[in-house]
């Protein structure tokens, strides 16, 4: 636009464009949706890992007892029952690494949890036998059946551990994020083995044995205390697969601000 007297035109200042609005306020009730998944995924996660914990709480406490004194495989067979889990974790647990960092995204499982899910029915298949007994299994039968119980036992336990544990850096892009999931891993894990041991202190204090000791009549305390560990530990794996089917890896911290997924966290 040209000046009164025909002489240099006047700019005009360009009207300011309208900041857009955060994704999340875009859609009335994106942010609290967001935050809902966000809890929900982190619900998950905290119940991924009870199964191995419950399991490890009688395992590291319990298993040369239970062997020795339970089972009747003697005291030597036991400590070699024991020493071969340990060896079998420490092979299986860098081998599942590197297998879960190689392997292709599985659908609604992604790439990590359909190693999860293989060693939940590992864990869930052996322990109620090697704390339950073997009605077949007598005599020479006894050693070679356990080892191979605790052999599955180990395997699962690692898959299950390391594939878990994998999934926080997919999960969280913060460091806040990865700290908190990791909280939440070790706040179930003493859940766990506090409810194990309070089972533990009910079932053998009100039995004859808080005065005899452990013997073969303990089998049947064993049994069923197995039994209860693998049914809620069973129940914990759905409640974590269920929450996070179908997320897209790294979408937690992008869906906690505009409910985003890949997308999102990228």
């Amino acid at each position: 636009k040209k000046g009164a007297g025909g002489g240099r035109p006047l700019l005009l200042p360009r009207p300011r464009a309208r900041a857009a609005a955060p994704p999340g306020r875009a859609m009335g009730g994106g942010r609290g949706a967001g935050r809902g998944a966000r809890g929900r995924r982190r619900l998950g996660y905290a119940a991924g890992h009870a199964l191995n914990d419950g399991c490890a709480a009688v395992w590291f406490t319990y298993a040369l007892s239970y062997l020795a004194a339970v089972a009747g495989v003697g005291q030597r067979e036991a400590g070699a029952l024991v020493l071969l889990g340990q060896l079998v974790d420490g092979f299986a647990t860098p081998v599942v690494g590197l297998l879960c960092d190689t392997s292709p995204s599985c659908g609604g499982f992604g790439r990590r949890r359909p190693y999860h899910l293989a060693g939940v029915v590992l864990v869930a298949g052996s322990f109620p036998f090697i704390f339950g007994g073997f009605p077949f299994a007598r005599g020479a039968l006894q050693v070679p059946v356990l080892a191979s119980a605790v052999t599955l036992f180990q395997v699962g336990w690692a898959t299950s551990q390391v594939s878990h544990l994998a999934l926080v850096p997919d999960l969280a892009a913060s460091k806040e994020e990865r700290t908190s999931l990791n909280s939440l891993r070790y706040g179930t894990t003493v859940a766990c083995s506090l409810g194990v041991y309070i089972a533990c202190w009910f079932l053998f204090g009100t039995s004859e044995m808080a005065d005899d000791g452990l013997g073969p009549e303990a089998l049947g305390v064993f049994r069923w205390l197995a039994i209860g560990i693998i049914v809620m530990g069973v129940l914990a794996a759905a409640v974590f697969h269920v929450c996070l089917w179908g997320t897209e890896e790294g979408g937690l911290e992008g869906g906690s601000e505009g409910g985003g997924g890949a997308g999102a966290g990228a």
